[in-house]
């Protein structure tokens, strides 16, 4: 009986493990697939140099990769999702606030902040949304740590753009 509950417990973890991995990689995917469609939209209505950052051009190659994929992804999870989401989430037993609010200001104040054009502020805006999503699905899924996973696929979405910029 024993052993057999060892078992049990063994495979629930598997599970978890299994399914945290799943969710992560659903997550970059997505992030990915959003993005990209998202960019090639943007760049067909308002042309191919509406996301272009020109004081990136006066870096380096290696500060480029740790400011853009290492970085930021730390940084703008900490403040746009993390301590955006957990402040409103936190003042919402209170205030009896909609569960879209954090969603919301977070995804607007991301954007906001990446001011390059006002067609970076919009796209920058609706990758917001998601990554907000992302970390409520993370928070609420006991196996996975929220700002991890979307620090994960911040950086991830981040590195396949960097890795694009460099082959172009």
């Amino acid at each position: 009986m024993i052993m057999y509950t060892l078992h049990i417990n063994t495979s629930l973890a598997s599970f978890k493990l299994k399914n945290r991995n799943f969710i992560l990689l659903f997550m970059i995917f997505s992030s990915l697939l959003v993005t990209f469609l998202l960019c090639g939209i943007v760049s067909f209505i308002a042309g191919d140099g509406v996301f272009y950052i020109d004081y990136l051009d006066d870096l380096s190659t290696t500060s480029v990769f740790t400011i853009t994929v290492l970085f930021a992804p730390l940084f703008e999870t900490f403040l746009y999702q993390f301590l955006i989401i957990e402040v409103l989430l936190f003042i919402r037993k209170w205030l009896h606030i909609p569960f879209f609010v954090p969603i919301a200001v977070s995804a607007i104040v991301f954007g906001l902040t990446h001011d390059y054009n006002v067609y970076y502020i919009f796209s920058a805006s609706l990758i917001g949304i998601l990554y907000a999503l992302f970390y409520l699905i993370a928070k609420y899924n006991v196996s996975m740590n929220a700002f991890i996973s979307v620090t994960i696929v911040h950086a991830s979405t981040n590195l396949v753009g960097f890795i694009i910029d460099q082959i172009q």
